[in-house]
């Protein structure tokens, strides 16, 4: 629930209810909780320079498109661009990817991002139509967000917005959205490949699609209101309102790891937390959750001892085996757990591999530093 520090700000107040029509005959307002939805005609694309590849004036008819939204500070994004450029290889000339970066804070230094990328970044490349930053602008992703065509004719209009980025849309032969969603995790791709072979259920998509927008909108509602009550200092009923989202979508179960945050670091209820913690050690299913609490311990509790250690230990150890040994921050917690216990051998083996797998120049140059931090503890 907490905006984590490449977030946006708060989300957009105002969620479009303005009826268009809707694509599959006989959906109730109910099933468009937001203005764009799967099924509907693909909006124009608002550009103010191609980057990279030829330009689209519009989508061509017997043409399938990916118009992927992505930003130069977003990790997530980071994670997405190798495995588009995997697809634009795998489907050659039957699927055209564009990436639209938006919400930036310095877009002039886009084109030498995206030259700086080569052909790890082998697609199209554009950036949003966005008005001059007025000179009192106080962030710039902000009015980026609110202001560029782009962002409001695709990210606002469908709720994407709050989401965040990476999210890709795929535009069939006729022009229509087909899916929405996060490209990680190889989710793009069955969609994209049955699109492309002709055999993808739009209209079963879209009722699927439109169903759990109708209970992500409920979510947003509920994470407004714990952000509210978590920037007004109001820990206890951020605590509630994370058991409601919690309670009322097990999608949530992500959350675990702020309220486990909440209850040891703001409340200072620390049995509670730890309670907490052990209970959700075997049952809870998002390595992200275990992976946080683990970090809590570790960096900001710093109480260290034996029990916590141990606590933190297995926590990162069930989230590591649950991303299958992918996400570099877990095992910087981890070897700070072997450099506390001084096993200075395993916290460099651990550290050396979280620096292998940093996603980022910034991550990679931190864990570099501490990985230094502990070969000078070592010798």
């Amino acid at each position: 629930m907490k905006p984590s520090k490449n977030a946006l700000a708060a989300a957009v107040s105002a969620l479009f209810l303005i009826f268009i029509p809707y694509a599959l005959s006989g959906a109730e307002d109910a099933l468009r909780p937001y203005r764009l939805m799967v099924g509907d005609p693909a909006p124009a694309l608002g550009v103010s320079e191609w980057i990279r590849g030829p330009e689209i004036v519009s989508f061509a008819p017997g043409t399938v498109y990916v118009v992927e939204f992505w930003a130069t500070w977003c990790g997530p994004c980071m994670e997405s661009i190798p495995h588009l450029t995997e697809l634009a290889k795998e489907h050659g000339d039957k699927v055209r990817i564009v990436g639209v970066n938006v919400w930036e804070n310095a877009p002039e230094k886009v084109p030498a991002f995206v030259a700086k990328m080569g052909e790890r970044m082998a697609y199209s490349i554009v950036r949003d139509l966005v008005p001059p930053f007025p000179p009192d602008v106080k962030s710039k992703p902000r009015f980026a967000l609110e202001n560029g065509r782009s962002s409001l004719d695709w990210l606002v209009a469908s709720g994407w917005d709050e989401n965040g980025i990476p999210v890709a849309f795929i535009v069939d032969r006729e022009g229509r959205i087909a899916w929405i969603g996060e490209p990680l995790g190889g989710a793009l791709d069955e969609p994209l490949a049955k699109v492309v072979g002709g055999t993808w259920d739009t209209s079963a998509f879209a009722r699927e699609y439109a169903e759990r927008a109708v209970i992500d909108k409920k979510v947003r509602a509920l994470t407004r209101e714990g952000n509210e009550a978590y920037a007004a200092k109001d820990y206890a009923k951020t605590v509630a309102k994370t058991e409601e989202l919690i309670a009322f979508d097990k999608a949530q179960g992500h959350l675990a790891g702020f309220k486990f945050e909440v209850l040891l670091t703001n409340l200072k209820d620390r049995d509670a937390a730890y309670r907490y913690a052990r209970d959700e050690l075997p049952v809870n299913a998002f390595f992200q959750a275990l992976s946080q609490m683990a970090w809590v311990i570790i960096f900001e509790d710093k109480r260290n001892l034996p029990e916590d250690l141990d606590l933190a230990e297995a926590l990162a150890e069930r989230a590591n085996t649950m991303s299958k040994g992918t996400r570099p921050g877990i095992f910087n917690t981890l070897a700070r757990i072997a450099f506390i216990r001084k096993d200075l051998g395993r916290a460099v083996e651990l550290q050396s591999r979280a620096v292998e797998l940093a996603k980022t120049d910034e991550d990679r140059a931190a864990y570099s530093k501490t990985l230094e931090e502990y070969r000078q503890e070592k010798r």
